[in-house]
C-alpha cells in the first residue's frame, strides 16, 4: 500500500503504519485476505490506552517488557481490526443507502454505473460489491429493476402510453424498453 502524506498548515501530524503478516502454521488455514485500510482512532479510549502503554513499555529494557510489547501489540491489532470492521460495515451500509436513494430520486434521468461510481468517488467494482452485498444484484440491474417496477406501476395506475412511460422512467427508446419489459416478464 502506498503511503501518501500531505501536511496542511503548520500543525503537527502523526500516523502509524502497521505491516503485519500472519505466518504461523495455525494461521495459514485461515485464508485471511490482504487488507489495506485507513483507520481513524478517534475516540476509541481502549485503543488509545493500549497505544500509550505500548509506547511506554517499548522504551524499557529487559525480557519482560519485550513480552509485554508483543502482547500489547496483538491487543492493538485486535482493537484496530474490530474498529476497521465496524467502520467498513457502517460505511458500506450508509453508502448503499445514499446511492439507492439517489437512484430512486433520479431513475428517470440518464444513469450509468460509471456515473454513479464517479459521483460517489468509488470504482465500479466497489459499487458492484456493495450492491451485491445488499441486493444480490449489481447496480445496473438494480436500476433496471427499479425502472421496470416504476413503469409497471404507471401502466397499472394510469392511461399513459407506453412510449411516454418509457421516457418517464429514463429510457429514450420505447422499442428497447418494450423488449426489456417483456424479457423480464413485467407484463401487468
Amino acid at each position: 500500500m502506498n503511503l501518501h502524506k500531505r501536511v496542511l498548515g503548520n500543525q503537527e501530524w502523526e500516523y502509524i503504519s502497521v505491516l503485519y503478516n500472519l505466518t504461523s502454521p495455525e494461521t495459514k488455514s485461515l485464508n485471511l485476505p490482504r487488507m489495506h485500510f485507513e483507520f481513524t482512532i478517534g475516540q476509541n479510549l481502549r485503543l488509545n490506552e493500549f497505544l500509550k502503554r505500548l509506547w511506554l513499555i517499548n522504551k524499557q529494557p529487559g525480557y519482560l517488557p519485550k513480552f509485554q510489547v508483543d502482547t500489547l501489540f496483538r491487543q492493538v491489532l485486535e482493537e484496530v481490526f474490530r474498529g476497521a470492521q465496524k467502520q467498513t460495515k457502517d460505511d458500506m451500509k450508509s453508502l448503499f443507502d445514499k446511492i439507492s436513494t439517489y437512484i430512486h430520486e433520479h431513475y428517470m434521468e440518464e444513469l450509468s454505473v460509471s456515473k454513479i461510481a464517479d459521483l460517489n468517488e468509488i470504482n465500479e467494482n466497489r459499487l458492484y460489491y456493495i450492491f451485491t452485498k445488499y441486493t444480490d444484484t449489481g447496480c445496473h440491474d438494480y436500476i433496471l429493476k427499479y425502472r421496470l417496477n416504476r413503469s409497471k406501476e404507471l401502466l397499472i395506475t394510469t392511461d399513459t402510453p407506453i412510449n411516454e412511460i418509457a421516457r418517464n422512467v429514463g429510457c429514450q427508446d420505447p422499442l428497447y424498453f418494450s423488449r426489456v419489459f417483456k424479457k423480464h416478464r413485467c407484463l401487468p
